[in-house]
Parts: C-alpha cells; structure tokens; sequence
C-alpha cells in the first residue's frame, strides 16, 4: 500500500514538471525587474567573492532607484542562487529551475505531511491539486524566489504542528532551522514567526494548555536572532537596519505599488477567484461550514488560524497575490475537504470514485487559467490590474496608460 501511494507521487510530481517544462519556451524573462537583480545579484558575487558581500548593502542604500527591488537582505537565496549557477550557468534559466526543484520539493513535502493528518487518499488528491495550482506553476517556472519561499514557508508551519503536538527536540531544532532559511529567503517570513507566536498565546491563555517559556523563545525569538547573526557573519552589521528602514518605506516611493498594490481588505480573495474561482468557492465553503459546526479537529483549527494571521497582516502591506502564496496551500486543502465531505454525506457508496472526478475537474479548470493567465497572457508579476487585463475587465489601453502615467 505504501509502496502504491509513493508510486502515485512519483506519477503527480512527473506531471508537474512536464507542466512547467512545455512552459518554460513560453516565458520571457524581465531584465530590469526583481528577475534580473537576482540574477546580477549572483554575478556579482561570483566575480567579487562572498567577502565583497556588505558592497551590496552599500549599493542598496545609497541608490535610491534601487529600494523597491530585492534587498541584500535575502542572503539566503543569494547564497543558494550563486552556488547552483556555479554548477549550471549564470542565465535565467538556471535560476528558473531553481524553482521548479523547489516546487517539487514542495509537492512532496505537502504530500508527506498531508498523509501524516489526513490519509492516503485525500494526501494524492491533494497533492494533485496542489500540483494545478496556476500560480505555484506560474512561480515554478520563474527566475524569482517564491517557489523557494513557499516550500520553506510550509514545511515550516506542519513542523511547527507537528512540534506541537510531539514536543521532540529533534523537530523544534528542524522548525528552527527552517525558519531562519524562511526569513534568510525572504524577510517577510518574519509575519510566519508572528502567526505562531499569535498561536502560542492563544493556547496558553486563551485554551490554558501548556506553553514552556523555552518553547516560545525558541520558536518566535531564535529564528530572527539567527537571521541577524547571519547577515552579520556577511559584514551587513552596519547596514541592517537602515535597509529595513528603506523595506518599510519604499512602497511610499514606489509608483507602481501605490498603483497597483493598494486595495481592500477582500482584494486578495478577487485576485484567487480570477486565478481559482472553484477553489476559493470550495475553501470559503468548508470555512463557513467549518465555523458554524460544533465538530473540531486540531489540526484545522491550526490552519485556519495560521491562514487568517498571514491573510489579515499581509493585508497591512503592498498588495500582491504572490506574497501570499502560502494561502493556496491551505485554501486547495479546504476545498478537498470540502468536496470529501460533501460526498461522504451525498454519495456515500461511491464517495471516493466521485470525489477523484471532482479534483480531476478542479485541476482541469486550474490548468486553463494557468495557460490563460501566464501562457497566453505571458503575465510575469500577476497583479490584480494584470489579471483583469488578461480576464478583459480592465481594457488594455487603460493598463498602459495607467504605466505611463
């Protein structure tokens, strides 16, 4: 049985990469956007050596027109970036499969987890889904770090559930670990460390169970702490926090954020509905559903509270679907949940026939908005302005001149 399973993930994790292959003819990499600082990026250390690192912080600093690309901060992605194109080229293609290793990684681990709490089967379906994804598939075939982001991102948060609810030393140090390299990649990841943070609190105080003080130091103080250690280890002592100053007020200088980041609260859900209309429905379904039932399960619980975090303080900064494309994790594991319990209660003798058919039909529809949006349509940064153009509600003309403007 086991062997049968592991087969199955092989099967998903072929399928998703001949997806990103066929798709790789089709992008056109951007040169002076975030793609190409990363790019220069790793150039420049590989001409100067990792001890010219802190002229990169110099650079950052002192350009202005530089604050609202990547900052040196990302050392993590920089350092992975520069070794594996040492071994592949220093070209956007190298970088791009960059994403595509970590996507697939990503694939597994999410397999490997949902198994753990949720059984073989709802694990492949899952898996499956999550492999359709037109955003993650989007970001597996680009020269940027999401791709890299979301697996460090994920693996951190079930090692941090499956921390809770073991409590062995060998997967706090793990989370730990996985943690720093969230933030190293990229600093947003901090707001992950608030989420649980905001969940420890919640169940020492809120639930009264049991929260050791080197537990929560552990998890929400040691993984920023390591973070500046290694930046500093760099020579980004002196620099760190005038960067981070310039992170927390570019967006105030950054035209195209204030014209295309700014939004309310729900903007992210439009942006998910255009890209997975079936999916959000499904997920906002089981949500409600879920709220209204007097049933619990800890793990849930968990992750809806860890969506909610990451949903309400993203929704404090520049607007973009990418950042939160830890979301689409746990949005494609509620709308499985939800149509597996919608066959359970309808179509009990034939639950798990139909519901294969449904996920078969959700990844269909997801894989023609992934060809519409990002093959067709050719979008590199899917901004909700990007994806109304390429949906025809906004009209062409009026994006353009909007960028001109």
């Amino acid at each position: 049985m086991v062997k049968k399973y592991s087969l199955l993930l092989i099967l998903v994790l072929v399928l998703a990469f001949s997806m990103i292959a066929l798709g790789y003819k089709h992008i056109e990499y951007h040169k002076e956007a975030d793609e190409g600082f990363y790019l220069s990026y790793a150039k420049f250390l590989d001409a100067r050596g990792i001890s010219a690192y802190p002229e990169l912080f110099k650079k950052y600093i002192h350009t202005r027109e530089m604050w609202i690309f990547p900052n040196p901060l990302r050392a993590g992605y920089y350092l992975l970036s520069l070794a594996w194109l040492k071994l592949t080229g220093f070209t956007f293609f190298s970088l791009s499969c960059i994403s595509t290793v970590f996507f697939l990684l990503f694939l597994t681990t999410s397999f490997y987890f949902s198994r753990r709490y949720f059984g073989d089967e709802l694990a492949v379906l899952y898996t499956f889904l999550l492999a359709f994804s037109p955003l993650n598939l989007a970001m597996a075939g680009r020269a940027l770090t999401e791709s890299t982001l979301v697996f460090a991102q994920t693996l951190a948060a079930w090692l941090f559930w499956l921390y809770f609810q073991e409590r062995k030393k060998g997967v706090l140090s793990l989370l730990v670990l996985t943690l720093t390299a969230a933030i190293l990649i990229k600093e947003s990841s901090v707001v992950l460390i608030a989420v649980f943070c905001g969940f420890l609190v919640f169940e020492r105080f809120y639930k009264k169970n049991k929260v050791v003080l080197s537990e929560f130091a552990a998890i929400c103080l040691l993984p920023p702490l390591l973070f500046l250690v290694s930046v500093c280890a760099l020579g980004g002592a002196p620099y760190i926090f005038r960067t981070a100053h310039i992170i927390m007020t570019s967006p105030e200088i950054n035209y195209y954020a204030i014209l295309f980041g700014r939004g309310p609260w729900y903007r992210y859900l439009i942006d998910f509905m255009a890209l997975s209309p079936l999916v959000l429905i499904l997920s906002c379904g089981f949500f409600l559903q879920y709220l209204v039932s007097k049933k619990r399960d800890g793990i849930i619980s968990y992750l809806l509270f860890v969506s909610l975090g990451v949903f309400i303080i993203f929704n404090l900064f520049t607007k973009n679907v990418r950042y939160v494309l830890f979301l689409d994790v746990t949005l494609r594991l509620f709308a499985i949940l939800m149509l597996k319990n919608i066959c359970d209660r309808y179509f009990t003798k034939s639950a798990l026939p139909l519901l294969f058919i449904l996920v078969m039909i959700l990844a269909a529809a997801d894989y023609l908005s992934f060809y519409s949006y990002f093959i067709e349509g050719r979008i590199y940064d899917p901004s909700t302005a990007a994806l109304f153009k390429a949906n025809r509600i906004v009209p062409q003309e009026y994006f353009y001149y909007a960028i001109k403007q």
